[in-house]
């Protein structure tokens, strides 16, 4: 029986329509990707925006906010001094004196119970249950305030900071560098390691060979430029609340 095979026409056409498809299939995942990244944006200027209205309304810092059991009561914690802060300005990133918990595990309680910034449940005692879920990603990107005891990680020195990320290594990191650059220029000055927008380091100088390897170098070095190219989670990213 005679088979009829394709014409080059058809073939062509046929070949078209894949490449296509394939451009179709890859564009899509980039405006994913970047609705993703401006999604994760809005959140972290809505957490901003939070900070300042909760500043305003209490005079206070939310984690910091020293009367929030008057407010809250057990809701808050069932004591008022674990529920309260020392109201110093800073979220404090270790524990006090006679406290269980941390200034930055009330952080977003504190944002909750006071419905300015409502997203779920927060339960300070329960490992990272107190950390806001950011949706930048479908698993585990979290972010926590505080200001840290030690600024050896921080090139931009003492603030109540925004780390989207858990830790100084690139072990615990959740963003690629496009996106923390991305985020950067949105925000910042387009510079991994100054302004408002900054990432952490594990030693805290600049050039160090033994950190962010692919956010800011090449495998081999550090510089003061995101590694476009690497395509791997690797920067832990800091946003200054206190600005």
């Amino acid at each position: 029986m005679f088979k009829k095979a394709f014409t080059l026409v058809e073939l062509a056409v046929s070949m078209m329509i894949i490449s296509l498809l394939v451009a179709l299939i890859s564009g899509g995942s980039t405006l994913l990707a970047n609705a993703k990244a401006n999604k994760l944006l809005r959140e972290m200027l809505s957490i901003k925006q939070a900070f300042s209205l909760f500043e305003s309304t209490f005079d206070a810092l939310p984690g910091d906010f020293k009367d929030a059991y008057s407010y809250w009561g057990d809701a808050c914690d069932t004591t008022a001094a674990e529920c309260n802060g020392n109201g110093n300005g800073q979220i404090a990133e270790s524990v006090s004196e006679n406290e269980s918990y941390t200034e930055s595990k009330f952080v977003f309680h504190h944002l909750n119970l006071s419905g300015i910034l409502k997203r779920g449940n927060y339960t300070p005692s329960t490992d990272e249950s107190y950390e806001y879920d950011l949706t930048f990603a479908a698993y585990d990107t979290q972010g926590v305030v505080y200001y840290p005891d030690s600024v050896e990680n921080f090139p931009e020195g003492a603030q109540n900071w925004l780390q989207i990320g858990s830790g100084a290594l690139e072990a615990g990191a959740y963003l690629q560098p496009k996106w923390a650059h991305k985020l950067d220029k949105k925000i910042d000055n387009g510079l991994p390691w100054t302004g408002v927008f900054t990432i952490m380091d594990s030693t805290g100088a600049l050039g160090d060979q033994t950190v962010n390897f692919n956010c800011t170098g090449d495998g081999q070095t550090v510089s003061n430029v995101y590694q476009l190219s690497n395509n791997v989670a690797a920067c832990n990213t800091l946003f200054d609340m206190d600005s």
